[in-house]
């Protein structure tokens, strides 16, 4: 979605939604505080409710490697929000890119950085390569401009640019 390739829709369904036909299954939204597992009961801030089977999402949260200072740089994408951030972003660059007078200036504006390497790096290779906005913004006006170049950086080993 960050690329431009899917809408949110397409990727997150409300809970409720895909278990609407289950008859034996309630979906609540709620702050979880404690699990009395003995009890078979969620503990939350503002009551409790009882269970047969518990299915717990905990989510997940980012690591800046001790760098926090990244954080407003560099956005997280563990959310749609995030990834409509990430978004926003890439093709904010390609405009101010539009803008600028010179090659390196251009060149400053699209150059994008993952960090991590290894397979979620590859993904983003991929689907920055086929995604439908990229290529239509590449294709656009902006076509005579240079393809952003495609870094990825993992702690320890540096930094790799693959060619655009």
């Amino acid at each position: 979605m960050a690329t431009g390739g899917l809408s949110p829709g397409d990727i997150a369904s409300p809970l409720r939604y895909v278990l609407r036909s289950s008859q034996n299954t309630e979906v609540l939204l709620g702050e979880v505080i404690d699990l009395d597992i003995a009890g078979r009961r969620v503990i939350l801030r503002d009551g409790e409710a009882a269970y047969d089977t518990l299915i717990v999402a905990t989510g997940s949260s980012h690591h800046y490697f001790g760098n926090d200072q990244w954080e407003p740089l560099a956005p997280a994408l563990k959310t749609i929000e995030d990834a409509t951030e990430i978004r926003r972003r890439i093709l904010l660059a390609f405009e101010k890119a539009e803008r600028e007078p010179t090659r390196e200036a251009r060149s400053a504006w699209l150059t994008f950085v993952v960090v991590g390497a290894g397979r979620p790096a590859s993904n983003w290779r991929v689907h920055w390569e086929r995604s439908p906005t990229i290529r239509s913004v590449t294709t656009s006006g902006i076509s005579s401009r240079p393809n952003p170049a495609f870094c990825c950086w993992k702690e320890g080993t540096g930094a790799a640019c693959l060619p655009s």
